[in-house]
């Protein structure tokens, strides 16, 4: 159960798109120990002392430093989300928006796919008509660009709305 002062930390990280969602989920570990003087942050194999009062963004700074070289690997692609970058052997991209949010969002949902429906309604939260054919143009859009940067063959397959990656 968290704490005031962490649930306050982890509203203010969500607010400036800090990827949060990857913690406490099957990828990456956060503990965040509040004392008088000083915050603890607990990631799976270091840990984070920072002293207070500190801004919010040399916080989200020297969070960011600490896990930038958190990766999810999968075949023999990796994906850095906190860098929203990806490598494949020697080669290294970064990410344009859209396409690291759908990335994203398939991985945090790899278990079970994602309905078409709800990555639209992640990636253009203010469209009133929603067209699914946008979903598979982004998603074309994403494989091309992978084979073509990185030379990697995304495949992923849809079963009743559901995207899913082959990983």
């Amino acid at each position: 159960m968290q704490n005031f002062n962490e649930k306050q930390i982890i509203d203010l990280l969500k607010q400036n798109s800090f990827p949060i969602e990857f913690f406490n989920k099957d990828y990456f570990n956060l503990k965040i120990n509040d004392h008088r003087n000083y915050i603890v942050f607990i990631f799976q194999k270091s840990e984070l002392r920072i002293n207070l009062p500190i801004q919010f963004g040399s916080l989200i700074k020297l969070i960011l430093e600490k896990v930038k070289d958190y990766k999810i690997q999968f075949n023999d692609l990796n994906y850095y989300p906190f860098n929203e970058t990806i490598s494949h052997h020697l080669s290294n991209i970064k990410l344009r928006n859209t396409h690291n949010l759908i990335m994203k969002n398939i991985i945090l949902n790899y278990k079970n796919g994602i309905s078409k429906d709800e990555l639209y309604k992640i990636l253009w939260p203010n469209d009133y008509e929603i067209h699914l054919n946008k979903i598979d143009t982004h998603l074309s859009n994403l494989k091309n660009f992978l084979h073509k940067e990185i030379n990697y063959n995304l495949n992923y397959s849809t079963t009743n709305s559901i995207i899913k990656f082959d990983l």
